[in-house]
């Protein structure tokens, strides 16, 4: 008797190991996903907000049509962006990239919802939640400063957050699917084809004192182990807070225990009868047996997914329980390895653009930012160029996508050839690319730049069957001359550049005070 409460032990234990390990890849999941969803609404966030920074310039100056190119541009950076448009003061739609009268009608009612947050106030994004025929949006909007007020309303579904759902739905068996809940626990979005359910957390336990692990049941009457994280809130009125929540049934974790502890108890009815003439044989066996899987269990406790019950066992049980748990680590060391691999991969998605290889925009903001840091520690300069390729939209028109992105490749491996290793190229998005020039000591090394960048681009293209010449404007913004703001410094390298369009492209035009 002794020995087989030893043995319930034991294996109590060993569940206690496969639960823990469980709940910490489950964890990690949800950390991964709540992170990717984070950065994506953050992203849109500060470039909606460097929008109505820049739009406030352009409606000050009675010019709308860049505000307008600026809507395009944003919504195709954004694939989660299904509609951008700018009210005016009445919550009246002054234009929008969508077309569609119902759609209009629909974005018009949700601006109107907005009225009584606040007509002059506002300083920060305030967002909108709606879900309408099971189709879950948030709209985002915010203040063009100008004295005749508008506002920018930025309409986002989460179909690409949808898809990453579902990405991450491994071969976990009978894991359930990740759900996104709201504020009131119903689902928002599911990675399955499971109807929308309102999701109670039902006989909640605390699980190893953690308060974002929790063994419940749930509206299936599943009892399940599951970890949940929650979405940042965002803007004036802290809207979304949302949890993404990933669960495995507890009896995938039972079964496989317990299944072996049944058979056990079994045998060790027949081996008390035996007791008397094996004792010492089969207490010695047992016991070097138990060390072994409780050694097994610490390892996998520890992390340890490598480690293997690698000698045969003479006691069958503790031999099917061996290659069980062997099986199970091997699992698990798949998954942990499959999940470092997605990791790297998105980490790598996330800050270099797809086509051109070079750093993306979220990247970019980053190394301007440490470059501005570093500047005004060791008190040097930088130069920040805008640079868009003239009429490149002409050749996507006329010759295709396929000839514009073998255009955008090239006109990338030329700017990374001109530049030194210090130095940051990055593209925007479209045909926009910008280059960061640290440690300037002659501004004159700026203008050669400047040259080298045009000639180049100026150089013959050889795409497929036909060769094309195009040209690049430039603009040029100076830290700390003109700014040691990083959106002022983004601006007016960008107004730069579009002063060298005025002036006939294929130049480069530094930014000056009268430009603004």
């Amino acid at each position: 008797l002794p020995m087989l409460i030893y043995q319930y032990i034991t294996y109590v234990q060993s569940s206690k190991t496969l639960k823990s390990t469980y709940a910490k890849e489950l964890k990690q999941k949800v950390d991964l996903v709540t992170l990717l969803i984070n950065k994506s609404i953050f992203q849109t966030i500060s470039d909606l907000k460097m929008m109505s920074s820049n739009a406030t310039e352009w409606i000050a100056l009675g010019n709308t049509s860049p505000v307008k190119n600026q809507l395009y541009a944003f919504e195709e950076i954004h694939h989660d962006i299904k509609s951008t448009s700018l009210i005016d003061d009445s919550y009246n739609i002054v234009f929008s990239t969508v077309i569609d009268q119902h759609a209009l009608i629909n974005i018009n009612s949700v601006a109107k919802k907005m009225k009584n947050y606040s007509k002059t106030s506002m300083e920060d994004i305030y967002i909108y939640q709606s879900l309408n025929e099971n189709e879950f949006k948030i709209f985002m909007i915010n203040k063009v400063k100008t004295t005749k007020l508008h506002f920018i309303l930025v309409e986002m579904d989460f179909q690409n957050i949808a898809l990453l759902l579902s990405s991450f739905e491994d071969e976990i068996l009978g894991e359930k699917p990740i759900f996104i809940l709201g504020k009131d626990n119903n689902t928002i979005l599911t990675s399955s084809d499971s109807p929308n359910a309102k999701t109670a957390f039902i006989n909640r336990n605390l699980f190893e004192n953690s308060t974002q692990i929790y063994e419940y049941t749930d509206f299936d009457g599943d009892e399940v182990l599951s970890a949940y994280e929650t979405i940042f809130e965002f803007g004036e009125n802290k809207a979304l807070g949302f949890k993404i929540v990933a669960s495995i049934p507890l009896n995938i974790i039972d079964e496989e225990v317990y299944k072996t502890l049944q058979y056990n108890i079994n045998i060790g009815v027949v081996i008390t009868i035996l007791v008397f003439l094996l004792v010492m044989v089969v207490s010695t066996s047992i016991s070097n047996s138990i060390k072994k899987l409780l050694y097994f269990a610490k390892q996998l406790k520890s992390g340890n997914y490598q480690e293997r019950m690698r000698e045969k066992n003479n006691i069958l049980e503790f031999e099917e329980l061996s290659l069980i748990l062997n099986e199970m680590s091997k699992r698990i060391e798949k998954r942990n390895d499959e999940l470092h691999n997605k990791n790297n991969l998105l980490q790598n998605l996330a800050h270099y653009d797809a086509l051109t290889g070079i750093p993306n925009r979220m990247l970019f903001q980053d190394r301007l930012l440490s470059a501005i840091t570093r500047a005004k520690r060791n008190n040097t300069s930088i130069a920040l160029l805008f640079i868009d390729l003239d009429k490149f939209k002409e050749i996507n028109d006329s010759f295709g996508h396929d000839y514009g992105d073998e255009i955008l490749k090239i006109s990338a491996l030329r700017l990374k050839s001109i530049l030194r290793e210090e130095d940051t190229v990055a593209r925007l998005g479209g045909d926009e690319f910008t280059i960061i020039l640290e440690d300037i000591i002659d501004p004159k090394c700026i203008d050669k730049i400047g040259d080298k960048i045009i000639n180049s681009i100026k150089e013959e293209i050889p795409v497929k069957d036909h060769n094309f010449n195009i040209s690049c404007s430039i603009g040029i913004s100076m830290f700390p001359k003109d700014t040691t703001n990083k959106d002022d410094l983004i601006r007016y390298a960008d107004i730069a550049m579009y002063k060298s369009k005025d002036l006939g492209r294929g130049v480069y035009q530094y930014y000056s005070v009268n430009l603004t």
